[in-house]
């Protein structure tokens, strides 16, 4: 009787180390890896962008490195088609660099809901150096600069004060 209560005493054991084995996680969980390659995936507060104000340096592509983005004119807006412009162009992919040796023209503060979801730096100065950029956890996001979008920003430059 003693080795029948043994040998079901081990079969039991046996058994319940089965049951609190792990399972094959590769197997049975779903990928959760997201591969972002848009500036609305890295930012996804873009896509909820409300307004805008946009500095436009007065003297961009001056020998003064240090002090060029001291004197501007801006430009304050919620106008959806300017803000449909930047977000088609933020749909683009980007490209991960380090800072280019381009000047930018200017910069855009696009707010969502009231707070600043991201600091857009633009620039058409050359074929080499025409994009947009912004930083992110200290590294620097390339994006095209989509012409609808440079000709507007060209006309508010006129506009802004």
């Amino acid at each position: 009787m003693l080795d029948y209560t043994l040998l079901l005493l081990v079969a039991c054991m046996l058994f319940a180390c089965q049951i609190n084995q792990p399972t094959n996680v590769a197997t049975t969980a779903k990928d959760s890896t997201v591969l972002i390659t848009t500036g609305l995936g890295l930012e996804p507060d873009l896509a909820t962008a409300d307004s805008m104000s946009i500095l436009f340096y007065k003297h961009p592509f001056t020998d003064d490195k240090e002090q060029y983005t001291r004197f501007y004119t801006s430009y304050q807006t919620r106008a959806d088609t300017l803000l449909v412009l930047l977000k088609e162009n933020m749909s683009q992919p980007f490209t991960e660099d380090s800072l280019r040796d381009c000047r930018s023209e200017g910069k855009m503060y696009v707010f969502s809901k009231g707070k600043v979801a991201q600091t857009i730096y633009f620039t058409a100065q050359s074929p080499q150096c025409t994009h947009l950029y912004f930083i992110n956890t200290g590294r620097y996001y390339y994006f095209p600069f989509q012409v609808a979008l440079q000709q507007r920003l060209t006309a508010l430059k006129a506009l802004a004060k």
